[in-house]
């Protein structure tokens, strides 16, 4: 037997006085409307293109295999540096050390910097900043081999 889905109050015939009251009827919900973005929000957020993004993808990579190659070279010359701090003192010493194994955190710092300082800007000042950051950063002692050979 189907329940009748607008059944409305009707007498009972089980026992006098006794009324079977229709099902009581949901309210819809109505769901929240998310919080929209105003104007001043839209305006910190810039959208990002997909050729921004691969472009910070790409040149993130590379500050990455500069970072690697900075850490290689500190780590190569650290005798060389030991031996070289004996005629330069101890604060020429000191100097030094912190010189080489600095230029290993320069092209991660470089990337950071210069996204959070263009983030309000177009998306060709941030690549002219990277770009930059490439010529600036790029890892010389490798291309230069002792000797002159």
């Amino acid at each position: 037997m189907r329940k009748n889905p607008t059944s409305e109050a009707r007498e009972s015939s089980l026992s006098h006085g006794w009324t079977v009251e229709a099902a009581p009827v949901a309210e819809p919900v109505v769901p929240e409307p998310e919080t929209a973005l105003t104007e001043a929000d839209a305006a910190e957020r810039p959208e990002v293109s997909n050729v921004a993004v691969m472009l910070l993808g790409v040149f993130g990579g590379l500050f990455l295999l500069y970072t690697w190659a900075w850490f290689t070279i500190a780590q190569f010359y650290s005798l060389v540096n030991a031996a070289s701090v004996q005629g330069s003192g101890s604060i020429g010493g000191i100097f030094q050390q912190i010189v080489f194994w600095v230029a290993t955190v320069a092209p991660a710092a470089w990337f950071l910097t210069g996204i959070v300082l263009t983030r309000k800007k177009p998306t060709w000042q941030l690549a002219a900043v990277l770009v930059l950051g490439l010529i600036v950063l790029a890892p010389l002692p490798l291309l230069i081999t002792p000797g002159g050979n």
